[in-house]
């Protein structure tokens, strides 16, 4: 099963301060990356681009106020650790590849 690789784009390498679906999703995703679990990939792929899509959507129709969402400082520093490990953990793959 061939992956999109949005998880080493901006977007998926983007640590943000709002505890959105697309925010799961990256922790999921950092959570198996060392797995071969293909599928999940794939499924994790698919969800991120519908939650970024329905994110967006709800924020222009203000149906949730971000301001409520917002995590604690040391949470998104951890967030960030974890996303340079995946990042090299990815370039280490591509170059082995």
């Amino acid at each position: 099963m061939e992956r999109k690789g949005i998880f080493k784009t901006a977007e998926g390498k983007k640590v943000v301060g709002v505890r959105t679906i697309c925010e799961i999703h990256r922790e999921i995703y950092d959570a198996i990356v060392l797995d071969e679990l293909n599928r999940a990939v794939s499924l994790l792929e698919e969800a991120f681009y519908v939650g970024t899509r329905m994110a967006k959507r709800m924020m222009e129709q203000k149906i949730y106020d971000l301001d409520e969402l917002a995590v604690d400082g040391a949470d998104e520093k951890t967030r960030r650790e974890i996303r340079e490990k995946r990042a090299r953990l990815h370039e280490m793959l591509d170059d082995l590849n």
